[in-house]
């Protein structure tokens, strides 16, 4: 490696705040232990452009991580992110010159590993404000390359960037993520408002320390040297961030007008009657007498002694989408899409025909805001963690109940339905029996179902094994529903009360055994409520975790975690710990705080309430496990 160029004339001096990068998730969490310095905030909205994937795993290298951190209960300071621009010009002038300096440079080339060295090399470099370093020089990378051009040499030339941090020194280490990219010099103005596209792009983690004071990174010179534009236009654009490896969210951003239109566009767009996409779901109810009308289920506080007398009921809903913005935003719809859609024989060209999901295990309220997220990239969460009442939602015998959205929601030449489809009805939760009313009810629509559907159904494809449970097989909507197998854990649990709670999360992860898809017509809306629908009250986070789970939603799954750890209190955790045990993530968070916070928890009454639940069965299966994690942990 030859020594760093004291005075570089391809180095612009200027800084620019312009947003040119995208840095990848880390993987690793730590804490800095650099203060907080004042400086000018030359902070940027990093939002991942609304038209690529901001929901899924398969584009994490493409957006800018928001929440990745599972150390998220860790002290850390938030300090600026560094993100700067320089404009590399002259670049063919600068490779002669590198391959003249290359060619005569020796084996016994000056390193960079001495304080000396480091110092003479960083007299000229650029500083950042947050106190970083950087340079550019080249340098020699041993190779085994045949191609390589010296035939003589096992080397390969590559660019070298060398980052220093003055005031990591302070402290015993500073851990950061370290974005680098390289875009062409003259981007095309039209696409200045959409995502950078990059040459070449790496992502790092780095620890500086007292004895290791600069990073290196190296940029491939064969591929900036071929590439076309590069070569048009003798240089290329060189864009670093430079972040806190703990990544904590920004206190506050930078209004940004269009993409504020824009999101208020898409929100306006939510449940429109132009969605090519209907969704067919339940919404849960309680009411607690004769003469009230039904209230929201999860405006009940569960814990009242006047819940074991109320009657919980459930309606037919449906929510329209776009199968576009789905698909933009979610591989679980892209496969869903996709995964052999059988088109129905209508002729009629001038009619158009909407795509029916049918989703059973998801309250309205959730699916909701899970389509409006895709939407918007925002959602407001329910302060308050009411975990026994979502249990006792989740807890309805789903599989009896499901059976009230089979029937199609459009009439094909078989009459409309009826306005009493739509209609609360009452629904037993799991071991009750002898509800009449809703099973006279369930059995007149399942026989209409049976008389009027004529579209066959299809699952999604799963892109990823997730061991949890076993999918259950594919059906139709006309066909018999599958019982869960003699032995499994889901049979074995269905108990008295919330018998079930514990492991219907588990049931719904993610197959698509719970989402199924048909075809209607748009010229028959027979649903009385208003569509678009008012926005509902805020959403549960544990339900929206769960959610997000099944169509594999890491940023809104992330963002519904940072929720329930933020309120998990000594009251709320163990329940909450009984409902999380099919997701290891959350739950392993929970033991976290439960073990840190033994002391509170073991005195509280909910601690001892739960134990006797145990006794009884109600947590199923799961509950002894869970209380055998916690003590394995003690």
């Amino acid at each position: 490696m030859s020594t760093p160029t004291p005075t570089s004339p391809f180095l612009t001096r200027s800084l620019t705040s312009t947003v040119h990068s995208n840095s990848s998730p880390s993987t690793r969490t730590s804490t800095p232990s650099r203060p907080n310095q004042q400086s000018h905030r030359r902070y940027d909205h990093l939002v991942t452009s609304m038209i690529n994937n901001a929901h899924n795993r398969s584009n994490s290298n493409d957006q800018l991580a928001t929440i990745s951190s599972s150390n998220s209960n860790s002290q850390g300071e938030w300090w600026d992110p560094e993100t700067f621009y320089h404009p590399i010009r002259d670049l063919k002038e600068f490779l002669e010159s590198v391959r003249t300096t290359a060619s005569s440079s020796s084996a016994e080339s000056h390193q960079v590993d001495s304080v000396d060295s480091l110092y003479e090399m960083s007299k000229d470099w650029m500083t950042t404000n947050n106190g970083f370093s950087l340079n550019l020089d080249a340098s020699k990378v041993e190779t085994s390359d045949n191609e390589c051009e010296d035939s003589q040499s096992n080397y390969k030339h590559n660019l070298s960037l060398y980052i220093s941090s003055e005031n990591g020194y302070k402290g015993p280490t500073l851990p950061v993520g370290i974005f680098v990219g390289i875009t062409s010099l003259n981007p095309n103005i039209g696409h200045k408002l959409v995502q950078t596209e990059y040459v070449h792009s790496q992502t790092i983690e780095f620890e500086y320390t007292p004895e290791v004071k600069y990073c290196r990174l190296d940029l491939p010179l064969s591929l900036i040297e071929s590439h076309e534009g590069i070569r048009r236009n003798d240089g290329f654009g060189l864009c670093v961030r430079i972040r806190p490896r703990f990544e904590l969210h920004p206190p506050f951003t930078i209004p940004d007008p269009i993409l504020a239109s824009t999101l208020a566009a898409l929100g306006n767009l939510v449940d429109t009657q132009t969605g090519d996409v209907v969704f067919v779901c339940l919404e849960h109810s309680i009411d607690s007498s004769e003469d009230q009308q039904p209230i929201v289920f999860h405006d009940i506080n569960n814990e009242d002694s006047s819940a074991g007398r109320t009657k919980v009921r459930i309606r037919k809903r449906t929510i329209l989408a776009h199968v576009e913005v789905l698909q933009a935003k979610s591989e679980y719809f892209k496969d869903l899409f996709n995964s052999g859609f059988k088109e129905s024989d209508n002729d009629d060209r001038n009619t158009l025909k909407r795509k029916e999901i049918v989703v059973d295990d998801i309250d309205f309220t959730t699916l909701y805001w899970v389509i409006r997220f895709l939407y918007t990239n925002s959602l407001t969460f329910l302060q308050d963690l009411e975990v026994r009442s979502t249990l006792a939602r989740r807890s309805l015998e789903t599989e009896r109940a499901s059976g009230s959205i089979t029937f199609p929601s459009s009439s094909s030449g078989h009459g409309a339905p009826s306005k009493r489809d739509w209609e609360w009805y009452n629904v037993p939760f799991d071991g009750e029996h002898g509800e009449s009313e809703f099973h006279d009810d369930l059995e007149h629509k399942t026989v209409k179902s049976v008389s009027s559907e004529s579209t066959g159904t299809c699952r999604s494809r799963r892109s990823e094994p997730l061991p949890v449970t076993q999918p259950r097989p594919p059906y139709h909507n006309n066909g018999p529903r599958p019982r869960p197998r003699e032995g499994s854990d889901i049979a074995k649990s269905r108990t008295k009360s919330i018998g079930k709670s514990a492991t219907s999360a588990s049931r719904t992860i993610p197959n698509s055994a719970g989402s199924r898809r048909s075809e209607s017509h748009i010229r028959s809306q027979p649903d009385p409520h208003p569509h678009p629908t008012p926005i509902t009250p805020s959403a549960d986070a544990l339900e929206i975790y769960i959610a997000a789970h099944k169509y594999r939603l890491d940023i809104l799954r992330g963002l519904a975690k940072e929720h329930l750890l933020k309120y998990l209190d000594e009251v709320n955790c163990i329940p909450l710990a009984f409902a999380s045990y099919p997701y290891d993530e959350l739950h392993s968070e929970i033991l976290d705080y439960i073990v840190d916070h033994w002391d509170q928890v073991k005195s509280s009454e909910e601690f001892l309430k739960c134990i006797q639940e145990i006794r009884q069965d109600v947590w199923g299966v799961n509950g002894p496990m869970v209380l055998h994690n916690i003590y394995m942990r003690l």
